[in-house]
């Protein structure tokens, strides 16, 4: 779910934002963490209790010195530019005015549409076998539940951050917090958490590809390890070596393109084989999942099939699929007229958007194949339908995309958490950019279940860096007294969720030496390929 390409901005000067931002020019990364791509001339906002108005409805908000003092000029905090006048919303050139218009970095549109980008992602691939092993109805619980937590976490950490002096991000608010021991350990969170999701993005990207060769040439030889290690090589080392990623920031939109239109094929297929009973494990295998016929039938089980194998398994995909934690600061620093209860609208309206199409790709692309639904839902057998080829091959493109610039952030930090710079020379940042693909190019090649990696994303780095972080800054940071029931919710869910993704974390280690309790699926077949 890390659409790295959301936090990219237009200016050209995004290499020296942190430096203009910290006022000093030299190139250091007291303030960079992987959040910070996006920041471009922040200037640093004081917020003490001068500066801190309680209104009864918004709860605190943020008044920077730029509205107090105009002297200091604060381009975040300009006005909305006006709106085109004269433009025909038909032609090439109207139709991007307007979309600029409604869709400009700081407005609320804008931010929602961010957002989106930042939380839909390859987790959405999986959703439909995370729906297999929990079953229709305690899916779609789980999955809203996943989203409950998030809104949670995300408030407490736009909360937390009115109450330092600096620029919200992670690493500022953990300084604040806990010092620089608390600094290390985020950096250390983010950089194995951005590790892991490239490693889950090489392999969705290898997986696919593999997919739509052996559909193509109708074969059954595999070709996975060959495909991931050519991708890394020839795409994704060339693109991650460049010094900024303003090149690749349209990526975002492509990105949400993709998703939305595999939410499209996989409602549209199953209207097509949700009574070709031939999709199913076996051949030997009824089911009537159509749910306007009057065959329609779901045993109690596949409404609810409550394991303690299957809810371990699932419960951290869905977490995943919601992660856009460290994206959130740089888009609540961008938006115009900030304040916690526009921030929030933002907030609302993306996961919103999010959950539903989530629900629809996991519930559809379950009761399309129902007990033989794959970890990625890509694979399973849809007939060779063009359009499902299509989605796989613009699915990959967008993954292509993504993993520069998780690379970039990835590379970023590890400068700045090991000698505080930002850049390097060419030679460093060459290896260090060839020696992290070439890591998880090999883990990707090695390990070929997507469920497996984000089930270890999901309750390893994840939760830490989702969960357990924003509720503590807000903890930590915030008074006891300021919000009571909010503090104590932030105690509870943290852990809750901390000891859900502790007894995940065990058992997935338990099941990689013990394949019965691995409720997965093996697809090495699905596509019944006869060649």
């Amino acid at each position: 779910s890390y659409a790295m390409s959301g936090l990219l901005n237009d200016n050209n000067e995004q290499q020296n934002s942190i430096y203009e931002y910290n006022g000093t020019g030299g190139n250091d990364g007291d303030q960079a963490d992987y959040a910070s791509l996006g920041s471009n001339s922040y200037a640093k906002v004081n917020v003490n209790q001068g500066n801190i108005q309680q209104d009864p409805d918004e709860g605190p908000v943020v008044v920077p010195k730029a509205i107090m003092d105009p002297s200091i000029s604060d381009n975040l905090l300009q006005a909305t530019p006006s709106k085109p006048q004269n433009y025909a919303v038909w032609t090439p050139r109207g139709a991007s005015l307007y979309l600029q218009d409604k869709f400009q970095a700081g407005s609320i549109k804008g931010s929602i549409f961010t957002l989106i980008i930042c939380i839909v992602g390859a987790g959405a691939l999986s959703l439909p076998w995370a729906f297999r092993v929990s079953g229709l109805l305690l899916g779609t619980i789980l999955l809203l539940l996943a989203s409950g937590f998030t809104f949670l976490s995300l408030h407490f950490l736009v909360y937390a951050g009115l109450y330092i002096q600096e620029r919200p991000s992670y690493r500022n608010l953990a300084l604040k917090a806990g010092g620089k021991y608390l600094a290390g350990y985020t950096s250390i969170n983010l950089m194995c958490n951005l590790f892991g999701t490239t490693v889950s993005y090489f392999v969705a990207l290898g997986g696919i590809l593999d997919l739509v060769y052996s559909v193509v040439f109708n074969t059954k030889n595999s070709i996975y390890r060959e495909l991931v290690f050519g991708v890394a090589l020839v795409v994704v080392f060339p693109l991650s070596l460049m010094r900024s990623m303003n090149a690749l920031r349209y990526g975002s939109l492509i990105g949400i393109t993709c998703s939305g239109y595999l939410c499209l094929v996989v409602i549209i297929d199953y209207f097509r084989l949700c009574d070709d009973n031939s999709v199913f494990e076996g051949d030997d295998i009824e089911r009537h999942t159509c749910f306007w016929k009057s065959n329609f039938s779901l045993s109690w089980d596949e409404l609810v099939h409550f394991t303690p194998n299957g809810f371990l398994s699932s419960f951290p995909i869905f977490v995943f699929a919601y992660s856009c934690q460290p994206n959130v600061l740089p888009i609540y620093v961008e938006l115009q007229r900030r304040s916690v209860r526009r921030m929030h609208k933002v907030i609302r309206r993306s996961l919103y958007f999010a959950a539903i199409l989530y629900v629809f790709v996991g519930m559809f692309g379950y009761l399309t194949f129902m007990d033989g639904t794959c970890g990625n839902v890509l694979q399973n057998d849809f007939k060779k339908h063009p359009e499902v080829i299509v989605s796989a091959v613009t699915i990959c493109i967008s993954c292509m995309f993504t993993l520069p610039m998780c690379v970039f952030a990835f590379r970023e930090n590890l400068t700045v958490f090991t000698i505080n710079k930002i850049q390097v020379s060419w030679i460093p940042h060459t290896l260090i950019t060839f020696g992290m693909i070439a890591v998880c190019s090999t883990i990707a090649a090695t390990v070929s279940q997507l469920n497996v990696v984000l089930g270890f994303l999901g309750s390893t780095t994840n939760p830490s860096v989702a969960y357990f972080l924003p509720n503590l800054f807000f903890i930590k940071l915030v008074p006891k007294e300021k919000a009571p029931k909010r503090w104590w919710l932030a105690v509870i869910s943290m852990v809750v969720l901390l000891g859900l993704s502790a007894a995940s974390f065990i058992f997935q280690i338990w099941a990689l030496f013990d394949d019965s309790l691995n409720p997965a699926t093996s697809c090495s077949q699905a596509q019944n390929i006869e060649g």
